[in-house]
């Protein structure tokens, strides 16, 4: 005799992803920053709230991607890019960015092409994400809109916000 389970949604925190972290792209004090960008290829993603003043941007190192970070014009710009030809299941590779608890009002565009993509309990004015393939939880303070389009994959939101607008082509 056996059974079965089936599992309908991956669940990635920060804390769970960031044992695996073993580079770190960012660790600064910065002041003014508008709008955290996120573009990656194929990696699982958590923003979420830390302690002090520091942005820290840890992640998973493999020799055919790279991740950078960099601060220009108010924007935080978190990317990842891959080789050609690079394949690879998600499940393995993550970044994790840390933002202070103290910052809100800012805005987060991610665009996430083949990965999941965890926003927890963030003071975010404005969430744009753009998901190709992945699950997507947003857990959001008060924001005045949040907008996501994920082409397949669940995706869960928990909060307050003015305006949500969610559309998935297939998925949860």
């Amino acid at each position: 005799m056996f059974s079965l389970t089936a599992c309908t949604e991956n669940v990635f925190t920060a804390e769970s992803m960031l044992p695996f972290c073993n580079e770190n792209a960012f660790n600064s004090a910065v002041d003014n920053v508008d709008t955290i960008s996120i573009d990656v290829d194929i990696y699982d993603v958590a923003l979420h709230s830390i302690a002090g003043d520091k942005v820290t941007v840890d992640y998973v190192s493999n020799n055919q991607t790279t991740v950078s970070a960099t601060l220009k014009d108010n924007t935080l710009h978190v990317v990842q890019q891959s080789k050609p030809l690079t394949i690879h299941i998600s499940g393995t590779l993550y970044i994790v960015i840390g933002i202070p608890e103290s910052w809100s009002g800012y805005n987060i565009v991610a665009d996430v092409d083949t990965g999941a993509l965890v926003l927890e309990d963030v003071k975010a004015d404005k969430i744009n994400v753009d998901c190709d393939t992945g699950a997507v939880n947003i857990g959001v303070q008060n924001a005045s809109s949040v907008h996501v389009d994920v082409n397949t994959g669940a995706v869960k939101l928990t909060g307050k916000a003015n305006l949500v607008e969610v559309d998935t082509d297939t998925g949860a």
